[in-house]
């Protein structure tokens, strides 16, 4: 089963904010799903397809800042999943 990602966990690896996932779902642009609670969650292939996405079209703003310890882990346990 893929890794699922709530919506801090999904805007730390995107590198946007929650508010920008919030948008982008509502406009239909990068559609979160939803627990039985209404909460937005994306799985691990959701943000593959959205690296992915941005490489088919030439749009390079993954870059990714760190800014703490807990934050750095995930995104080199990421990276390092995808190689």
């Amino acid at each position: 089963m893929s890794k699922i990602y709530n919506l801090s966990q999904a805007a730390k690896i995107l590198n946007v904010s929650k508010g920008t996932l919030q948008r982008w779902d509502r406009q239909g642009l990068f559609i979160a799903k939803r627990t039985n609670t209404n909460r937005r969650f994306y799985t691990e292939e959701d943000i593959n397809n959205y690296f992915e996405d941005s490489k088919r079209r030439g749009f390079n703003r993954n870059i990714f800042f760190v800014n703490n310890k807990e934050n750095k882990e995930d995104i080199m346990e990421f990276i390092n999943n995808k190689k």
